[in-house]
């Protein structure tokens, strides 16, 4: 009795803020950071997807951040990026030398002439990322 009354003790003093912390759930960003730089390795280029959160408000003052993962590599650039706002999807539709589809709120975005085929698999994916199946 002595012993489960000082191991109660002991429990009931541990500090609060033991190592018993649960990590944040991955949201569509770092997924798709992760699809991107799978999409340079299997390129052969370096990984190194950023994000970016631009902090835009409505004029009415509300927030209306605006999220973006880029990638980036000698002559090509690949944006995804996840807005308040609904616009109609669009398939891939070529503007120059820029490459942009819409799925939901999100869209991708290549620019460049000379960028690897794994990159736009890896935008696709990440503009479904959230769908149920």
């Amino acid at each position: 009795m002595k012993a489960a009354l000082l191991t109660l003790g002991f429990v009931c003093a541990a500090p609060a803020r033991a190592d018993v912390a649960v990590p944040p759930a991955a949201g569509w960003r770092d997924g798709c950071v992760a699809r991107l730089d799978d999409a340079a390795r299997r390129a052969a280029l370096p990984a190194g997807a950023r994000v970016s959160v631009i902090p835009l408000r409505q004029e009415s003052g509300a927030p209306n951040p605006v999220q973006y993962v880029e990638y980036g590599w000698a002559g090509f650039a690949v944006t995804v990026g996840e807005e308040p706002e609904r616009r109609p999807d669009a398939s891939w539709k070529r503007h120059g030398g820029v490459y942009f589809r819409r799925l939901h709120n999100r869209f991708g975005k290549i620019e460049g002439s000379n960028w690897p085929a794994p990159f736009k698999t890896a935008v696709d994916d990440c503009l479904k990322m959230g769908e149920s199946k």
